[in-house]
């Protein structure tokens, strides 16, 4: 049983990190699309998309 436990916790904190990363991502992209204009944010996906690669 310890084993089991070890896996739920290790699974849950992985859970809580990839919700963490999807926050931060959305955060993001809503700052980049406020501040940038439509060219600029065309400009950048590619870059984006390539470096964030956690959706």
């Amino acid at each position: 049983t310890h084993g089991y436990k070890q896996a739920v916790d290790l699974f849950s904190e992985l859970i809580r990190h990839v919700i963490s990363w999807q926050v931060v991502y959305e955060q993001m992209r809503n700052n980049i699309l406020r501040t940038l204009s439509p060219e600029d944010i065309g400009e950048l996906v590619p870059i984006m998309k390539s470096t964030l690669r956690i959706s």
